[in-house]
Parts: C-alpha cells; sequence; structure tokens
C-alpha cells in the first residue's frame, strides 16, 4: 500500500499537507503529517512524538521541511501547494 501511495504522490505536482496535533495511547503529545491527493483522498504520512517545551514555530518549520523532502526533495516551494495546520498548541 505505502508503495502506491508514494506512486500517486509522485504523479502529483502541486501537493496539500496537513499537520494536524493528537496524543497517542501514552497520552504522548505527537504530530501527524498527511497529505489529500485529489481524488483518492488524505493519506497519513508520518507522526512524532514532541514535548510541549520544543513545541514552538521555529521548531515546526524545521520538522515539517525534514519531514516532506523524501516527497518533495529541494524543491519545496514549488511542489507545495497548501498547508494547513489544525490545533497545534
Amino acid at each position: 500500500m505505502k508503495s502506491q501511495v508514494d506512486q500517486q504522490i509522485a504523479r502529483v505536482t502541486n501537493l496539500n499537507f496537513i499537520c494536524d496535533e493528537s496524543t497517542d495511547i501514552s497520552n504522548n503529545k505527537v504530530i501527524n503529517l498527511s497529505i489529500i491527493i485529489p481524488p483518492f483522498g488524505s493519506f497519513f504520512l508520518e507522526n512524532i512524538p514532541v514535548d510541549d517545551d520544543k513545541l514552538d514555530s521555529d521548531y515546526l518549520i524545521d520538522w515539517f521541511f525534514n519531514a516532506i523532502h523524501p516527497w518533495v526533495g529541494d524543491d519545496y516551494f514549488e511542489s507545495i501547494a497548501s498547508l494547513q495546520i489544525l490545533a497545534i498548541q
């Protein structure tokens, strides 16, 4: 399944990313990264645990660009159509 999703991502020229926050089963805060590929829907890509002390805008920006690198390479601004950040505090 992962290889099929990666193939679909490779075909899309403008990527739509979504970041949100949740807790894992141990009640630790995690940041989730997903991508929307019309007409296929939303696909989960990655999540990472994060400490509240680290969670600031600089941390989120660094994490985001590192997380999407496998899908966009160094063409960040040519590949990203949108980024939604939902309720990360």
